[in-house]
């Protein structure tokens, strides 16, 4: 699985447990669709819908932000998403508490910003953590050398959204500047051509099967009308069948799995027996491109 894939995964963990507001960061900083995410209706909520999906040049949330006092330390300048979202809209006034607030933080809440507002990286800051590090390492002293296994301990630190995207925006930066960063790269992109044409066997498996189904009902409706007299029959044996099952339903308390994970096991069994066919294991494949398609820059 390539690195690209596990950041991928880890991505869509951390989103799921996300607030709005960090997904609507997330989106807006990655190049995504930010006017997708609904937020409440606080002051804060509103200065993000101005910054991030309006794009305004002027907040009203905002002006009256700037007048008001911290609450025992509860303020916008503060908070990383609401100090850029205010910067975004008015870089001149927030200057000072960008700096105020890059001075008690470390290297990658810097980097955050610089990335969020197209900004030099301010670089004297802390570096605390292995983020840090890799963010020294890659983004100011442009080393490569023990970079592969400073990715390895800090995707497997990742504890928030902010380090998903610093570490998505590093690894793009150290395929640029590693020597073999194409070779790199083009591995990524065949594993995820790889994956891509594995999606669409299966739904042609799947196309293919559905078919002869609906092939084979049709023939059935044909011969039904040829046969009244024999589908007497065959209807009588349906219903001492049918009432067989709903006993059992009965019996076990009709505690049975949702349909779709009925459907699911079905087709994986299914595509399984198929691939089998071929000489193919099925379980190897779905373990080597168990990822989704990561996000392209």
């Amino acid at each position: 699985m390539s690195f690209f894939d596990q950041i991928r995964i880890k991505t869509e963990k951390l989103l799921l447990g996300a607030s709005p507001k960090e997904r609507m960061f997330y989106e807006f900083i990655t190049g995504g669709h930010p006017e997708r995410i609904e937020l409440g209706n606080t002051l804060t909520d509103d200065l993000c819908r101005d910054a991030f999906v309006e794009r305004a040049k002027q907040s009203i949330p905002l002006n009256v932000l700037q007048k008001a006092q911290p609450l025992k330390n509860i303020h916008y300048t503060n908070n990383l998403i609401d100090l850029t979202a205010a910067s975004i809209i008015d870089i001149t006034n927030e200057q000072k508490n960008i700096e105020a607030y890059i001075n008690m933080h470390t290297l990658r809440e810097s980097y955050l910003i610089s990335i969020a507002l197209g900004t030099e990286l301010v670089t004297r800051t802390k570096v605390e953590k292995d983020i840090d590090r890799l963010i020294e390492l890659i983004e100011i002293q442009k080393i490569v050398d023990g970079v592969p296994e400073l990715l390895t301990s800090t995707l497997s630190g990742v504890i928030d959204i902010f380090d998903v995207i610093v570490l998505k925006k590093i690894y793009t930066t150290y395929l640029k500047i590693h020597p073999d960063g194409n070779k790199v790269r083009q591995y990524d992109e065949l594993l995820t051509l790889s994956r891509d044409i594995f999606t669409v066997l299966d739904k042609i498996i799947i196309f293919m099967i559905s078919s002869l189904v609906i092939w084979g009902v049709g023939k059935y409706i044909i011969w039904y009308l040829a046969n009244k007299e024999f589908h007497d029959e065959l209807q009588e044996m349906i219903v001492h069948i049918s009432s067989a099952i709903i006993l059992a339903l009965v019996f076990l308390g009709f505690n049975i799995p949702k349909w779709s994970r009925i459907l699911s096991i079905a087709r994986f069994h299914l595509l399984r027996v198929i691939y089998k066919l071929f000489g193919l294991d099925y379980l190897k494949i779905c373990s080597v491109l168990k990822a989704k398609k990561f996000d392209k820059e």
